[in-house]
């Protein structure tokens, strides 16, 4: 047939063969479709980076407040803008206006290379932004204690975050404490820990991880707090929770500026410290995300140190985003100068700027996002979690209904405080209360210095903390008089609202005192008072809870209880004295000297330490031999305990374990450890370990038998009796091995931690471990 010659026509076909255009077509549209936008923070991009660009990359700028304001020209703005598009790598947005951070987080991740967007987090998104959603702290749900109500807050709290654009959130987690007295209160249970994990766990699952402050210090003093606490104490007060957190999701940790010098050997701030940033973050904990250095101008750092030379040590000693940076432009200069000169390893700089660079990928950083809708701020959902996490989070101690019985209450708060829901809610329960704004509030006498009010006969005060507006409890308030008074003393009585040297007769009644706590503080120490209320916020939701939880309105059911506020009695201390003052011999005293010295000599010990105290006196403190190269220091020297662990860790372990009830002395070991049964073991019990008498043999050569500690328990929980149980005493390692395992398996923790909680820290034994 000619090419141009038309052939006979066909039937129709078209209807049967549409599906198959279809299908076709759309594989052809799919082969023409653009692949996914790649993201810019990869090996491509590092490759080609200058090392000022990598330097700015690890530099995260606190931006002033001014950044937020109305004004389109604002100077701040602009430069901030100007140091996104030169390459910044993250920014920590102002407290201010949710909707203008959203305007401003908008513009940052327009630029070539967008930061990553912080925001600092202490009660929910509308704790740092106004607009958003106030929600409790993350102090309040870890003491709750619910890790289904910690989730449903830390979806709430993800989801305004997206909102306002943040990709990182700040966030505290529990403070060192001071001294043992403060150690149980600053430990999270069990529960409290899971709480806290399943938050940051919601909050990464939300699109805006947590960056974790570990190693807070007890006060906000800016000053740099040295704390006694060695590795075995920080496991109980510390790493626990951090470990969880970092289990389930944190994307960062920031250390706060305390120094450690039983963990590290030296002095070092913890940012600056490689055994705290290599060895115990990195290397213990398995943490691979963002380490960050605060080295804001006010900071302890800088004003110790400077910013440039606390920037260098952070980066040596591993630290991934120096932050609180006001300058990124001249610091990235320096930081660059210090690379090129060999300050700063480039191995180290790289390997810090994939992990930034690993943190805004898994943020969506520099790929335009998907045309969804921005979650709503205070949603009608939001609104409602907020309520019923306040309500569940409120601790009351004391009697309620507080007012019972009140013929004069009077709410007494700072006149910034902002309790005005608190304040319409309580008048609504109690139609004769009286709303006073003053500067403190006195437990008698006078309620205020005006004098067409001054509340003598107020039999009950409702006292209100709020945050940024504290009330101090006072006994009594200095008199008008003394306040019209301009001498130099009279001022500063006003100022303290102190008159404790006044006396009047009439103030001779202390007046009931109900203490309610907004946004509390679990590490601040509570005043006296008839009843006490906590709530973790200070917004409508939070202050409408503290009333219902003030008149008994939340059922108790649904109130957790108090963590446990142990104030261990502080061990004793013996002061030095001459010998006169103990009543003994200062020659006795030194034949001591002579004889540890001939030991020494002879080789029966290599060194010794003597203390000899009597009467809380401490007479004769001294050391002989060398440890490790160097002559004993009494005072600093760290002895080996050998076998005396056996006595002065797993022993009393055995004992607070039987004083809480979790082993009975009486009971067969295979009650505990259920492997241990077979041959006579069955009759074993605790009390034959613990005195020697249960027929073990005294030990073998685990060491050289073993090849891990798994493999050496299975040897000595096999080994075969010798005897009966409790027919000798025979000294045995194997019989106190065993007796570790039940410390571990009844206490749920390593012996060492279990003993540094429960034992040594009580007592004071800062350097035993």
């Amino acid at each position: 047939m000619h090419p141009f010659q038309r052939s006979a026509p066909r039937p129709r076909t078209f209807g049967r063969a549409l599906p198959f255009v279809f299908a076709a077509s759309a594989l052809l549209l799919g082969g023409c479709r653009k692949a996914a936008p790649e993201s810019p923070f990869g090996e491509a991009r590092l490759a080609r980076m200058t090392t000022r660009q990598k330097v700015a990359q690890l530099l995260m700028v606190r931006v002033p407040a001014t950044a937020l304001a109305p004004s389109p020209e604002d100077s701040s703005r602009a430069r901030l803008l100007r140091w996104a598009r030169e390459g910044l790598g993250g920014v920590e947005l102002p407290p201010g206006d949710a909707r203008a951070a959203a305007l401003l987080a908008d513009s940052l991740r327009a630029v070539p290379l967008p930061p990553i967007l912080a925001a600092r987090v202490d009660r929910g998104i509308g704790g740092t932004f106004r607009g958003a959603t106030e929600l409790p702290s993350a102090d309040g749900v870890a003491l709750a204690g619910d890790e289904e109500l910690a989730a449903e807050v830390g979806r709430a709290v993800a989801g305004e975050a997206r909102a306002v654009g943040a990709s990182l959130l700040l966030v505290g987690g529990p403070a060192l404490p001071a001294d043992s007295a403060g150690l149980v209160p600053a430990t999270l249970s069990a529960t409290g820990t899971a709480a806290y994990a399943a938050w940051v766990h919601a909050l990464a699952e939300g699109g805006a991880p947590a960056a974790v402050t570990a190693f807070r210090p007890p006060s906000a003093d800016t000053a740099l707090a040295v704390l006694p606490w060695d590795r075995s104490a920080l496991g109980v007060i510390q790493l626990d929770w951090l470990q969880s957190a970092v289990n389930h999701g944190a994307a960062a940790v920031q250390t706060g500026f305390v120094s450690l010098p039983a963990l590290t050997a030296d002095s070092a701030p913890l940012p600056l410290s490689g055994v705290v940033v290599q060895g115990l973050i990195r290397r213990d904990l398995g943490f691979a995300g963002l380490v960050i250095a605060d080295l804001s101008p006010g900071g302890p750092l800088a004003r110790r140190y400077g910013v440039l030379p606390s920037a260098v040590a952070a980066l040596q000693v591993g630290a991934d985003v120096l932050s609180g940076i006001d300058d990124p432009a001249l610091l990235a200069d320096s930081l660059a100068a210090a690379v090129e000169r060999g300050a700063i390893r480039r191995d180290v700089l790289d390997h810090a700027v994939r992990r930034v660079f690993a943190a805004k990928r898994r943020a969506g950083l520099g790929v335009p996002p998907a045309d969804t809708v921005r979650p709503p701020l205070r949603s009608a959902a939001t609104l409602g979690v907020a309520g019923r996490a306040f309500e569940r989070t409120a601790v009351t101690l004391g009697p309620v209904p507080a007012l019972a019985g009140c013929r004069k209450p009077v709410l007494v708060a700072h006149p910034s405080a902002g309790a005005g829901v608190f304040a319409a809610e309580l008048a609504r329960r109690a139609p004769n209360l009286l709303y006073l704004k003053t500067r403190a509030a006195a437990r008698r006498g006078s309620l205020s210095r005006l004098e067409d009010f001054a509340g003598n006969d107020a039999d009950c005060a409702i006292v209100v903390d709020a945050p940024g507006a504290p009330l101090p409890l006072v006994d009594r308030i200095a008199p008008a008089a003394a306040a019209r008074d301009t001498s130099k003393a009279a001022r500063r009585d006003t100022a303290r609202f102190r008159a404790d040297s006044i006396a009047f007769a009439r103030d001779t009644v202390t007046r009931r005192m109900i203490y309610v706590s907004l946004a509390a503080d679990p590490a601040r120490r509570l005043p006296t008072a008839r009843t006490a209320v906590l709530v973790w916020g200070a917004g409508p939701q939070a202050q409408a809870a503290a009333v219902r939880a003030l008149f008994g309105e939340i059922r108790r059911g649904d109130v957790p209880a108090p963590a446990p506020r142990v104030a261990w009695p502080p061990a004793r201390t013996l002061v030095a004295a001459p010998a006169e003052d103990a009543a003994m011999s200062a020659d006795s005293l030194a034949k001591i000297d002579a004889i540890l010295q001939r030991g020494v000599d002879s080789g029966v010990f290599t060194a010794a330490s003597v203390a000899v105290g009597r009467h809380g006196r401490l007479v004769k403190l001294r050391g002989y031999g060398r440890v490790q190269g160097q002559p004993v220091d009494p005072a600093t020297t760290l002895f080996d305990l050998a076998s005396l662990t056996k006595v002065v860790g797993t022993t009393p372990a055995v004992m607070a374990l039987v004083d809480d009830g979790k082993v009975k002395l009486d009971q067969p070991v295979y009650r505990y450890l259920p492997q241990f049964r077979g041959g006579g073991r069955g009759d074993v019990t605790v009390w034959n370990l613990l005195t020697h008498t249960s027929g073990l043999p005294a030990g073998d050569d685990l060491y050289g038998q073993a090849a891990d500690p798994d493999a050496a328990f299975r040897l000595v929980v096999g080994t075969d009796l010798v005897r009966e149980p409790g027919v000798k005493v025979e000294y045995s390692d194997f019989g106190m091995i065993l007796m570790a395992e039940v410390v571990h398996r009844r206490a749920d923790e390593p012996v060492d931690r279990y003993v540094a909680r429960r034992v040594f820290g009580p007592l004071g034994m800062r350097m035993t471990m």
